[in-house]
């Protein structure tokens, strides 16, 4: 009989288990595509079967996975968008030859600025025929999302460094920061949350990301390729709210 070898995603920080195929994401990491997950839970252990529609009798929807070929491995606000459409609370995403899951927490939260664990999946990319000069993939990059959706914010006061431009901005949306800047730009963006740090790639074909905040102060910069300061803003949380 055929045999299956699966490998375990099981880092400590993770409110569940997964096991999948060592072969389900050969095909993912070179172009931009999505879909769902298949296999079977069993309280905080999940095993994934197959890609796009069941493989056995007692399976179902287990979640979602989002491919791209270029980037970080991070959830966007677009995937996150997908995840609560589906009403799922477990993606992949494969972003080249690293991958990473992200699930929902004790919570109810979803981290999806970075996975608890990337992982590699040894894969090599398809290779180009001769006859074409073309490249398979078309270099695209999709709006970032930042949600890390942990503490609920009270009231917020921006105290703006004396040389942050007016071009990078931030508004509390139902308890997110919306950070903003203009015009768009390939840059690097950096979250300063206490002791965590975040740096997240941007590019000229966006110009905003959500993020919710952990600590009492928040530091924003954004670099762009050339600069010789950052543009900067600083956040300070004023009260925290009764939970």
């Amino acid at each position: 009989m055929p045999s299956v070898a699966y490998r375990r995603w099981s880092p400590p920080a993770s409110p569940v288990q997964i096991e999948f195929p060592d072969a389900l994401l050969a095909d993912l990491g070179w172009a931009e595509t999505s879909g769902l997950l298949y296999g079977v839970r069993k309280e905080s252990k999940v095993r994934i079967t197959t890609l796009h529609k069941p493989g056995g009798e007692g399976q179902e929807k287990i979640g979602l996975f989002f491919s791209r070929a270029r980037g970080e491995v991070f959830l966007t606000e677009t995937n996150l968008e997908q995840l609560n459409r589906q009403k799922k609370d477990l993606a992949v995403v494969v972003v080249g030859r690293r991958a990473g899951f992200f699930v929902r927490e004790r919570d109810g939260s979803i981290q999806s600025v970075r996975s608890h664990q990337e992982f590699s999946t040894s894969r090599t990319p398809p290779v180009a025929s001769a006859r074409h000069t073309r490249p398979l993939v078309k270099r695209r990059w999709l709006a970032a999302g930042f949600a890390a959706l942990a503490l609920p914010l009270a009231a917020l006061t921006v105290s703006p460094r004396r040389d942050a431009p007016k071009t990078l901005e931030v508004h509390d949306i139902g308890g997110q920061l919306r950070i903003s800047w203009s015009p768009p730009q390939d840059a690097l963006l950096t979250v300063q949350d206490g002791a965590q740090r975040i740096s997240l790639p941007v590019s000229v074909e966006q110009s905003t990301v959500t993020y919710v905040p952990r600590g009492p102060e928040i530091d924003l910069n954004l670099l762009s390729p050339g600069d010789t300061a950052t543009q900067g803003l600083r956040y300070v949380l004023l009260s925290k709210p009764e939970r």
